[in-house]
């Protein structure tokens, strides 16, 4: 008889537990929200059991999120395909770029010895720094920069005539508000003895892109006569003047320090001497030119290679004279900006 007792005891007290009901969560713990989710499509929607004026998305949208439709098989290391649609694809990890590789107006690099004219890729330049992942860089322009005459400005649908290729800085007697004059002394760290090289982040390094926009909007409307109007309004004839990776406005002047990278240098912690080609090697610039070179003898009728001239920067030194480099031996100079060197445009990627 005990034992029937307490075998009841435990029934009567399962039963209590079973219609002791709790109250039931919100909708927001269980994810739910009022505002309506602008990747979601049409009918993509569950409604909370507890508030009808709650959902949450159960099927996004693919291409709101960011995936195409387009094969990315000979460019990407690493595709993901978007959940609700197996036909939409997203590159999760671009392959590691080296300098020396061609760099596509896809937004793809690769050794030169892959590229072949029916590849259906189109070189708009050559890599010729990058961050320590391979991820990020910067390209130089296949083909210096040329116009009609010494006189005309710069025509951006026919970028590499050959009548002219030198421009004159510009802005000269003035200097240009809000930009960097890079000198060889001073208090500060803007003069060039002291520029750092172990952070390729700094403004004398990285600067080149928001250094031509200033010097472009100094200029006025004549900018294109001028180095870096010229490279601001460049785009690569290949591809369309708003290509959303490598069209006009993308492209700028380098600054000192990206030329310097471009020519090849041995760095220490500071610069060292202000005019000095100490530390240059062109190591750089061997590897760049062979890749012009390997491009234009596989049918890239726009490679040419770096010229054993003076090319100028974006980096002001005052009011009458900007910094420029001699790709001939790495030295670097500053100059008047009404004198005339060449120009070839860089990009970051």
């Amino acid at each position: 008889m005990r034992y029937v007792l307490i075998l009841l005891s435990l029934l009567v007290a399962n039963v209590a537990n079973a219609i002791d009901c709790r109250e039931p969560p919100s909708c927001e713990k269980l994810g739910y929200s009022k505002t309506k989710d602008p990747n979601c499509v049409d009918k993509g929607y569950l409604t909370c059991p507890f508030d009808p004026t709650y959902t949450i998305c159960v099927q996004y949208n693919c291409a709101t999120l960011g995936f195409t439709n387009t094969d990315k098989t000979s460019w990407c290391d690493e595709i993901v395909t978007c959940k609700d649609d197996e036909k939409y694809t997203l590159c999760a990890k671009l392959p590691s770029c080296k300098i020396g590789d061609v760099y596509y107006a896809d937004g793809s690099c690769g050794d030169v010895s892959k590229y072949t004219k029916d590849s259906g890729k189109t070189p708009v330049g050559v890599v010729y720094w990058v961050s320590d992942d391979g991820q990020h860089g910067k390209v130089i322009n296949l083909h210096d920069l040329g116009r009609s005459s010494s006189s005309a400005s710069f025509d951006p649908a026919n970028p590499y005539q050959t009548n002219n290729k030198t421009f004159i800085w510009g802005s000269y007697d003035t200097d240009i508000r809000d930009l960097t004059n890079w000198t060889c002394s001073g208090t500060d760290n803007n003069y060039l003895t002291v520029a750092k090289t172990e952070n390729h982040e700094d403004a004398f390094w990285s600067a080149g892109k928001s250094y031509t926009d200033l010097i472009v909007k100094a200029l006025g409307n004549d900018s294109l006569k001028y180095a870096a109007g010229a490279a601001h309004a460049f785009y690569p004839p290949e591809v369309s003047e708003d290509d959303q990776n490598v069209g006009k406005g993308k492209w700028y002047l380098p600054t000192l320090g990206e030329l310097m990278d471009l020519y090849g240098y041995n760095y220490t912690s500071r610069l060292g001497s202000c005019t000095s080609k100490a530390g240059a090697n062109g190591n750089t610039k061997e590897k760049v030119n062979a890749t012009l070179q390997a491009l234009k003898d596989k049918g890239a009728g726009n490679a040419e290679q770096l010229t054993n001239n003076y090319y100028w920067s974006s980096s002001e030194y005052d009011s009458y004279t900007s910094w420029e480099l001699d790709m001939d031996n790495g030295n670097r100079y500053y100059y008047g900006k009404n004198r005339s060197y060449y120009v070839r445009p860089s990009l970051q990627f």
